[in-house]
This record gives structure tokens, C-alpha cells and sequence, in this order.
């Protein structure tokens, strides 16, 4: 892998409740100290480097040190700059390859240390990885929400929530999928401004860049399932919140995009908020070669505000999609001009980089042409998922090459 962003380090840290070593560093034999220590202990580390140390040991030596202990060690490891006093050094050490900037501006008056702040910060934003996040339509019914806001769900005088989540028979599954969360009381949400999602949508902001909102289609209308039901054939659909849910959110984190995930039964009416709402919508390649030949998630057929997928944490692999074969798959080979299964996931690959949507997202599992064995999710199960992991050494300076050559031959077409 190669050297990563505190970002994504400090996110698994807080997770796992451990702390990460940062080190600073200024020859091989520190370095190689350093690291060497961390594989033992499998630790992840930052390395830092000052201003004096980056002068003393030479930028590029250092940068080079540091590559070659992650390739060394495998461990992740971040290149942090400590304690920058100037724009200048700190945009020289992220255009040379630092993943994490420090800037110190306590010499400075209030307002220029303000200022000088706020230029590295949209600089190192603007060359960093950007973080999408999920945010999903309902919790837990035994989470900390529902414990400490009950009046915010519909839940009977004993606490226990008086009908569930879920969705009608569907791709995939022909019972529906029943969920089991409990359901928002909207009338009292509606009633203190949605004060609930606005702190949620707060905390988003603070980790995310960009944040899809799951099961869009339950804002329009929802899948009402009585408690007790074994299935989700039973329910019925009920009036979701609508626009002023979006508005709220909107409101409270105006700085944080939205992705629509408007995926599942879609009618008219979800179609017309989504539209409304300004969000790019979902469209998922495998999703798009019904035979007969309707469907909006087909290559050619994905709009330019949308984000494209390959397929979703919830559909298998392409790979193992394409092996199943069947009638989608056929399908889908005659589309793309394809005459052998074994090629259909690259092509699926390039169809979706080729396609007009303002962004496209690849599951690594398909980048790397992973199987069956590696899918995440199988929707209206509750075993085995949720599993599998990228392990270190999987995805490697050549997949990186594969990835850059497709990328810059869909840009050229």
C-alpha cells in the first residue's frame, strides 16, 4: 500500500480504542528503527518530519526513506510535516508527496494566523482523497438513539418499537426484506424542526466529504411492516417526510454534498423529490441489463447527474455475477459487445468509466476481479456479512498501473 492520510488511520483508532505513535524522523537509521518496531507490534505509525529535519536530511531522501519502510514493513504509515510555519513549505511537502501538514501560526497576529490557516487548509484539501460516508435511514432498535430519544420512534407503552422496517418482495429477495428497526414518529419530528437528523447530519460533516443517503425512497414513502409479521409481505406504504426533511439537512451541514440512493421500488414520486432535491442519483450497471431492455441503469441510459456503480455492497461481484450467467448476463454481452464471460467485468469496468455520470465508483472487489467469496452484503440475510477485507498486498503498484490505464483511456474517449 502506499504511504496513507492520518484521516482513514485516525478513523480505525477511535474504532479500535488505541492510540498511533508519531515519531519524528531525519535519517535511514531512525527510520528503520522506528518501523521496525511498529512491524513487530503491527502497529500502524507517523513519521514526522520539521522544518530544520526536511532541510538537514533533504525532501526527497526523505520521502523515499519512508516509501521504502511501508514497502519494507507493509504497515500503513503516514509522512506528517510538524510544526510548518509557512504556506510555502507546507505546499512544497503536500506537492512532494506528505499525506498529513501541520501548520503553526503562533507567531502570527490572531487574524493572520487565521488566514494563513485557512490557505493551507483549502490547499491540502483540494490535493487530498475526498471521503464519501453513508448515512442510513434507520438504527438499531436496541442502539443509543432509540434509548435516549424514544419520543423520536413508534414505539408502544413497554418501549418496544409497534411496527418495523422493511422493504416489499423485490431483486432480491421474493419476501421482501424485513428489517426489523423501528420507525420514525415524523409528526414529532416535524414538530421540533427535525432536530434529531440535523445533529446526525452534523456529525457527518465533520468525518465526511460527501454523504449518500440510504434508502432515499423512504423520504417519499416507506415500507410499513406490523411487528410480529415473519416476513415483509404484510406490509404497506405509509407518507415519508418529504422535502422538508431534505431542507432540514440541507440546513444544518449546507457545506456537506449529498449522494440519493434511489435504488429499490422507484415510482414517480421518489423520482420527482430526487429530481427536486438536487442530489445525483444512483445507477448500477448490474442493475441494467433486463432483457428487456427498460432498464435506466443501462450504460448508455445513465444520466450525467448521477453516480455510477458497477454494483453496490448489496449485489455479488462481477465476477461472480458474470459467472452465474443467466439471462441478464447474456444480455449484457450482446450490449457490450463482449463474446467471452470471463472479460465481461473488465468491460463492465470501462462501460461505467465511459459513462456520462459526473462520478464513478468501483467496488475493489471488482477492480481486482474477485469472486462469490468476497461479496459484502446479501440483502434479507443476517449471517456472514459484512466479512471480507482488503488485505495488505492485495491491491499493488500494478493494480494502481490497470487503474491510472483505464482511467486515462476513458478520459481520451
Amino acid at each position: 500500500m502506499p504511504i496513507v492520510t492520518t484521516k482513514e488511520m485516525f478513523r480505525k483508532a477511535y474504532e479500535g480504542g488505541y492510540a498511533v505513535g508519531a515519531f519524528n524522523v531525519n535519517n535511514m537509521e531512525i527510520v528503520q528503527g522506528i518501523t521496525e518496531a511498529a512491524a513487530e507490534v503491527k502497529a500502524p505509525v507517523i513519521l514526522q518530519v520539521s522544518r530544520g529535519a526536511r532541510a538537514y536530511a533533504n525532501h526527497t531522501y526523505l520521502v523515499k526513506l519512508v516509501e521504502a519502510a511501508e514497502q519494507e514493513t507493509g504497515l500503513p504509515i503516514a509522512l506528517h510535516l510538524d510544526h510548518g510555519d509557512s504556506f510555502e513549505l507546507c505546499k512544497s511537502c503536500i506537492d512532494g508527496g506528505f499525506t498529513s501538514v501541520m501548520i503553526d501560526g503562533s507567531s502570527k497576529s490572531f487574524e493572520d494566523n487565521i488566514a494563513l490557516t485557512r490557505q493551507v487548509v483549502e490547499y491540502a484539501h483540494a490535493h487530498g482523497v475526498r471521503i464519501i460516508g453513508d448515512l442510513p435511514m434507520y438504527v438499531a432498535p436496541d442502539s443509543a438513539d432509540v434509548w435516549a430519544q424514544p419520543a423520536q420512534f413508534r414505539l408502544d407503552p413497554d418501549g418496544q418499537p409497534s411496527a418495523v422496517a422493511g422493504v416489499p418482495p423485490d431483486y432480491f429477495s421474493a419476501d421482501g426484506q424485513l428489517w426489523g428497526n423501528p420507525l420514525y414518529d415524523w409528526d414529532a419530528m416535524r414538530a421540533d424542526g427535525f432536530r434529531w437528523w440535523k445533529d446526525r447530519t452534523r456529525g457527518a460533516a465533520k468525518r465526511y466529504d460527501v454523504v449518500r443517503l440510504d434508502h432515499f425512497r423512504a423520504i417519499s414513502s416507506y415500507w410499513v411492516v406490523p411487528r410480529g409479521e415473519l416476513t415483509a409481505r404484510g406490509g404497506h406504504w405509509a407518507p415519508g417526510p418529504g422535502p422538508a426533511l431534505l431542507q432540514a439537512l440541507h440546513t444544518a451541514a449546507p457545506e456537506l454534498e449529498l449522494i440519493a440512493e434511489d435504488l429499490g421500488t422507484i415510482d414517480d414520486d421518489v423520482r420527482r423529490l430526487v429530481a427536486r432535491s438536487g442530489c445525483p442519483g444512483m445507477r448500477v450497471l448490474l442493475f441494467g441489463f433486463d432483457p428487456s431492455g427498460t432498464s435506466e441503469h443501462r450504460p448508455d441510459r445513465v444520466r450525467a447527474h448521477s453516480v455510477c456503480y458497477v454494483g453496490t455492497h448489496d449485489n455479488a461481484p462481477a465476477a461472480a455475477w458474470a459467472a452465474l450467467g443467466g439471462a441478464d448476463a447474456d444480455y449484457a454481452m450482446r450490449c457490450l459487445g463482449v463474446y467471452d464471460v470471463a472479460r465481461l467485468p473488465e468491460t463492465l469496468l470501462r462501460a461505467g468509466m465511459g459513462s456520462r455520470a459526473e462520478l464513478f465508483i468501483a467496488q475493489m472487489q471488482d477492480v481486482l476481479g474477485l469472486g462469490a467469496e468476497s461479496r459484502m452484503n446479501t440483502p434479507g440475510t443476517a449471517a456472514g456479512n459484512w466479512v471480507w477485507r482488503l488485505l495488505p498486498g492485495q491491491a499493488d503498484a500494478r493494480t494502481a498501473a490497470r487503474l491510472l490505464a483505464r482511467t486515462q483511456a476513458a478520459c481520451r474517449a
